[in-house]
């Protein structure tokens, strides 16, 4: 049975590979699970169709992850460097975005749930 949901979330695990402050040229490997939604065609397209009305190269880059803020509404196992949870909101999610494994691991969980698992060469 497949169901059309007028709104589909779900949770979805994400792995950040962290450079290592103890070990050089290694990672850490991070986990933590995001509540993600995954957006009608549609608005996928609104999203890139505003982004690239935007004129200036700041107006860009202050809008190059609005599909990530859309998409994640939560998540579980992130943790301070004292081990205590972090609760999400928007402001804390912005600065995570900073760090570029942090980015580019919630890019990765975010294709990879909407690809159904398919990879590169299969």
């Amino acid at each position: 049975m497949f169901v059309l949901a007028s709104k589909h979330l779900f949770w979805w695990p994400v792995v950040a590979m962290v450079p290592s402050p103890v070990a050089p040229g290694t990672f850490d490997r991070q986990e933590f699970r995001v509540h993600m939604e995954a957006l009608p065609e549609d608005e996928l397209k609104a999203i890139d169709a505003a982004f690239a009305d935007y004129a200036t190269a700041k107006e860009r880059a202050d809008h190059q992850h609005d599909l990530l803020y859309r998409v994640v509404h939560d998540w579980e196992d992130v943790v301070s460097e004292d081990k205590a949870p972090v609760a999400f909101d928007a402001a804390t999610m912005r600065g995570a975005m900073q760090m570029t494994w942090f980015r580019n691991a919630l890019y990765a969980a975010y294709h990879d749930a909407l690809s159904g698992g398919a990879r590169l060469g299969n």
